[in-house]
């Protein structure tokens, strides 16, 4: 293959030879003859280049057309150079890419002349006057270059003209050139570029010619000729793609590879195989299983590995004769070409497979007694897994019995450390035959998994012993497979077959969860058991009392305590109770069932009251009843019911403001001393109108009631009052007064109440109020008035908004015109005249009624009050009022007429003491009723369930409703909750007082709190509006986005800020707001937010309504 040479320059003053011998004039004669011939171009025209003396130019290629002669003038040098060509390359040409300096330059198709030279010389054809030709030696040679070194006596020349020539078979005379170098004339050596020669190629002889005379006027000396000489041959590349030949197998190994790419110059005679084994004591711990792999070789282990060396011709080896599971083995690959070049060395690293080991030998079986059992479960023996298969389940250690293996370890490990035993087992019975006993499956999955360390000596051939648990009341078969962590060794030869009798349950495994019920004076007990135990279907349950018992030592939960009770249930009733869905436990098994297990339930009644109890369990089964459980956690039943109130006496009389009063007196029955939620606190005292007198025993007084059996008494209203106390009650007496408005026929009911909230029975005393006891009706005095049936009729919008009773409302919302209807007073209560004529109120009264409302505007923290009319005679009165305002409606009866002069005060209606029900009234814009609704954060509920938000029953919410318009914040109300009406409504708060203490919505909360059990507990309240048709909150007012207040988002814009500095204002804020900003400018101190304009952030002179 042709090659294309690049030269780097010799500096001056470089290495030169001297003491060059004299040739004769018959050598010289012979010389210029040849050099003649070269002239005449029988040889192939060089490729030339040229370049400055600092860095070389580009390549160019000299042609015949477009070869140019060297300049002459400059101090460069100017190479030439032609590829080899061997004798059986032929004419095809190559290129190839040269770099030079840092240049790249690339070949083009080679000349076929020499560039152009000056002539030789002239002299006498002795050779007389002709100069002499340098003396030329050539070194360093090396397989692509050479070094070239000439001496010249005489004038300088102006160059030296380099000729690399390589010989043909026939000597000089077949000789063909390689490359054209020229050099400076002060040079006296050129060192042949890289690539000029070709590797393990010659003879090369190099001549050189100096170049003498002007620049104008040249001729070239008679030429030096080194003598011949050959350049070596380079080692040879890696092998390519070193691997092995196929997967590892347990003895073998089989490595492949390729000829190297590049073979140096020489053909590759053959390769080097060098084996290094694994190091003795790392393959022994590997055999030792104390390595899983080895490890990274450090320099002193790699010195440890044996060696050795393999030639071959071919490109693959075999490595027969290992062990299965030894290495890793390394093979170092190195070719080695004709002139015994070694090339580097490539690598293959790999290891034997390993084999399946031999199975284990001489099983034995034995079951061990029970004083083995528990240390050989409290010891290392115990399998790692324990299964449920074919052979039974395993539930817990202790329902099981131990069986002991013993047998021999694989003698054929496979190459690598037994790591594991595996045992299995099949279930038989005594009347098969071995034959039959081999042909049954074993279990899917091992019954147990041994390290092969816990197991004594695994060591080839060694005795191992492992201990196995199983359950009772089978006969197994046991077989053994050893694993060395890749491959198993299938099953050894079975074991005598072992026979595992039945026996007692063993213990449960946890102690039962335990409930009360029934107002704690009964337990529910919950727990997670197996269906089987001792190796049979369990029969029944034990449930042991211990207890009752005190705190501390004497308790049920200390340290032997004895069983007081045992109650007996049977599995089928356990389950049936732990699958009844009325039941009120929410409880849930703490973990996922297996197909061998259930869940459980049972209930122990007849528990004493205030009492500590623990309870255990017990399994039976048909060979009798296993051992208790652990206890479960102390369960203290409720407190019992405080004892009734004795010695109670009832009268009734007229107290000193000539009103007929019932007074009730009782003392507190003796209270158990014991616990201190035994203790009372309260006293619940009921009133009831029973039965009116009948008209005998009334006789003809105006008492009597009328032929259609209503009475004042019949629709009196039950009367309620929980009387709390404090303190001492043994002994004492209590009293207890209300006043009754009509006589007729009573029920007064007392009853006691302990911090537990339970109650005592109640004593009930019945009297019979005679009508003469009633002082004669005052028919001047005043009665209340009452809202007719249907008090409100909307007739359609307000004309204007201001033209309104409620004085300056800053909500400029829509406005409804309603007609309100009422009576003078009750319209059930019939006045009978002496004459026997029946007439009811004439609709009109001298002094007149006020109506007053009492209502919180939208977004207020404030309750307020207004005067709608006051001194109206008629019973209707038409009225703007405003949309989405909670409003109570109160008809206030007077008892003088009416001073235009007095300015009414609304505040001084509150105190009032002859006036309506409160009618409750909010609207939206279309006149629709919303349902203003009170909810309370249970938590307590009825049955249990997680706190929630629930919403009052009716009458309780109404009640809190007018007290949080009438009262204003910080009032306090008290209501009660019945178990009928709650539940009725939905209500799941339980059954009990309740006090609610009311927020200013803003810095404080609503709040409630349960009175008188066990000190109470206190939740959140809140209120909300709904629609009455669909149950969903209530849309508030139709605000557009660009009338919002900028602060609460909600409420119109009612307020500007004025700034006196430009005359102008802001409309940004609703009243309540504005009110807000006004009172922080009022205290002063206020934050740079609130003493500026929300809108503009500068200062504000006023804040001013504006009316639109």
């Amino acid at each position: 293959m042709g090659q294309t040479s690049s030269s780097t320059p010799v500096q001056e003053g470089g290495a030169a030879t001297a003491d060059v011998p004299v040739d004769t004039a018959a050598r010289e004669a012979e010389q210029r003859e040849t050099e003649q011939r070269e002239l005449e171009g029988r040889v192939a025209a060089p490729l030339v280049a040229t370049g400055a003396t600092s860095s070389w130019s580009r390549l160019s290629c000299c042609s015949a057309e477009t070869s140019t002669k060297p300049d002459r003038a400059t101090d460069s040098i100017v190479f030439s150079g032609v590829p080899a060509v061997g004798a059986d390359s032929g004419a095809e040409d190559e290129v190839a890419a040269l770099s030079f300096g840092g240049l790249e330059a690339r070949q083009r198709e080679v000349s076929t002349q020499k560039p152009a030279r000056p002539p030789l010389s002239s002299g006498c054809a002795c050779g007389i006057g002709l100069p002499k030709g340098p003396a030329v030696r050539v070194d360093g040679v090396g397989p692509t270059r050479a070094t070239v070194h000439w001496v010249r006596d005489g004038q300088d020349a102006l160059k030296y003209h380099i000729d690399v020539i390589r010989a043909g078979d026939a000597g000089l005379g077949d000789s063909s050139e390689v490359a054209f170098f020229e050099a400076p004339g002060a040079e006296r050596s050129f060192e042949l570029p890289a690539e000029t020669l070709a590797r393990a190629s010659g003879p090369y002889q190099v001549r050189v010619m100096a170049e003498v005379g002007t620049a104008a006027r040249s001729s070239l000396t008679p030429s030096g000729l080194s003598a011949p000489f050959s350049t070596p041959p380079e080692a040879p590349g890696p092998v390519v793609l070193p691997r092995l030949a196929g997967a590892a197998e347990e003895c073998n190994i089989s490595i492949r590879w390729e000829q190297p790419i590049d073979d140096g110059g020489a053909r590759v005679a053959e390769y080097e195989v060098t084996v290094h084994y694994p190091p003795a004591d790392v393959q022994a711990e590997l055999l030792e299983g104390l390595l899983d792999t080895a490890p990274q070789e450090a320099p002193e282990v790699a010195e440890k590995r044996a060696t050795k060396a393999f030639r071959t011709k071919e490109c693959f080896f075999d490595l027969e004769g290992l062990s299965p599971g030894t290495g890793p083995y390394r093979f170092d690959i190195k070719a080695f070409n004709a002139a015994e070049l070694e090339g580097p060395v490539a690598s293959v690293d790999t290891s034997t497979a390993v084999a399946a080991p031999s199975a284990p030998t001489h099983l034995r079986a034995r079951l061990l007694p029970s004083h083995m059992r528990s240390s050989s479960k409290e010891g290392s023996m115990l399998p790692r897994r324990n299964v449920s298969s074919e052979v039974g389940a395993v539930t817990h250690m202790d329902d099981v019995d131990v069986v002991r293996l013993e047998f021999r370890a694989p003698t054929d490990t496979g190459g690598r450390p037994i790591s594991t035993f595996l045992v299995y087992a099949v279930e038989d019975s005594l009347d098969e035959s071995p034959g039959e006993l081999l042909d049954k499956p074993c279990s899917a999955e091992p019954l147990a998994t041994f390290w092969a360390a816990e197991c004594g000596n695994s060591a080839p051939g060694g005795q191992c012993t492992c201990d196995v648990a199983i359950g009772p009341n089978l006969a197994y078969t046991f077989f053994v497979e050893a694993h060395n962590g890749m491959l198993p060794s299938g099953l050894g030869d079975p074991s005598s077959s072992v026979f595992v009798p039945a026996r007692v349950p063993a213990h449960p495994r946890g102690p039962p969860e335990v409930f009360r019920v029934e107002g704690g004076f009964a337990a529910e007990l919950r727990w997670v058991g197996t269906v089987r135990g001792g190796g049979l279907p369990l029969l029944s349950f034990k449930l042991g009392v211990l207890g009752p018992g005190g705190l501390g030592e004497t308790g049920p939960e200390s340290a032997g305590a004895d069983v007081a009770r045992e109650v007996t249930i049977s599995t089928a009733s356990a389950l049936a109770a732990a699958k009844d869905s009325s039941a009120c436990i929410q409880w849930q098994p703490p973990a996922d069932l297996s197909e061998h297990e259930a869940a459980y339930a049972a209930r122990v009644d007849g528990l004493h009251a205030d009492a500590r109890y623990c309870f255990v369990l017990a399994a039976s089964n048909a060979m009798g009843t296993g051992r208790w459980s652990m206890p479960s956690n102390p369960m203290t039943t409720a407190t019992s019911a405080p004892p009734a109130p004795v010695n109670a006496v009832a009268t009734v009389c007229i107290d000193d403001k000539q009103r007929v009063v019932i007074t009730l007196n009782w003392e507190s029955g003796r209270v158990l001393t014991g616990s201190s939620d035994s203790a009372i606190q309260a006293f619940h005292v009921m009133l009831v109108p029973t039965l009116p007198l009948d008209r005998g025993a009334a006789g003809s007084s105006a008492a009597a009631s009328s032929s259609s059996g209503s009475s004042c008494a019949a629709v009196e209203t039950v009367i309620r009052e929980r009387i709390s106390i404090s303190g001492r009650t043994q002994g004492q007496r209590y009293s207890w007064v209300a006043p009754l408005k009509q006589p007729g026929g009573y029920s007064v009911e007392v009853s006691a109440e302990n911090v537990s909230g339970q109650r005592s029975p109640p004593v009930v005393l019945t009297m019979d109020v005679r009508p003469e006891v009633f002082p004669m009706r005052d028919e001047n005095a005043l009665q209340a008035p009452s809202w007719a049936e249907e008090p409100v009729l909307v007739l359609g919008p307000a004309v204007s908004s201001e033209d309104t009773r409620f004085g300056e409302f800053e909500e400029a919302g829509t406005w409804l015109q309603a007609l309100l209807l009422w009576h003078e007073d009750d319209p059930s209560m019939i006045v009978k005249e002496a004459n026997g004529v029946q007439r009811m109120s004439s609709g009109r009264l001298d002094s007149g009624i006020d109506v007053v409302a009492f209502y919180r505007r939208a977004g207020s923290n404030t309750a307020h009050a207004a005067v709608l009319a006051a001194g109206v005679t008629a019973s209707r009165l038409q009225v703007a009022l405003p949309s989405h305002v909670p409003m109570s409606l109160r008809l206030i009866s007077r008892n003088e007429p009416m001073d235009l002069a007095v300015a009414v005060k609304p505040n001084s209606y509150r105190s009032a003491k002859v006036r309506s029900e409160p009618l409750l009234l909010m609207m939206s814009e279309h006149s629709e009723h919303l349902r203003p609704t009170w909810e309370v954060w249970a938590r307590q509920s009825v049955g249990g369930s997680a706190p929630r938000w629930t919403e009052l029953p009716e009458v309780q919410n109404n009640l809190l409703e007018v007290g949080w318009l009438e009262d204003g914040n910080g009032a306090k109300v008290n209501f009660e909750v019945s178990g009928s009406a709650g539940s009725a409504e939905g209500c799941v708060l339980p059954p009990g007082q309740y006090e609610v203490i009311f927020g200013d919505e803003r810095n404080v909360q609503h709040t409630v709190r349960r009175l008188g059990v066990g000190g109470g507990w206190t939740a959140k309240a809140r209120r909300s509006v709904r629609d009455p048709g669909t149950g969903e909150e209530a849309p508030g007012p139709n605000v557009g986005s660009d009338d919002q207040c900028v602060i609460c988002m909600e409420r119109r814009r009612t307020h500007a800020f004025m700034h006196a500095d430009t005359g102008d204002g802001h409309l940004a804020v609703c009243g309540e707001c504005a009110g807000a900003y006004r009172a922080e400018a009022a205290a002063g101190g206020a934050a740079r937010a609130v003493r500026t304009c929300p809108m503009c952030r500068r200062g504000f002179s006023a804040v001013q309504r504006i009316f639109s």
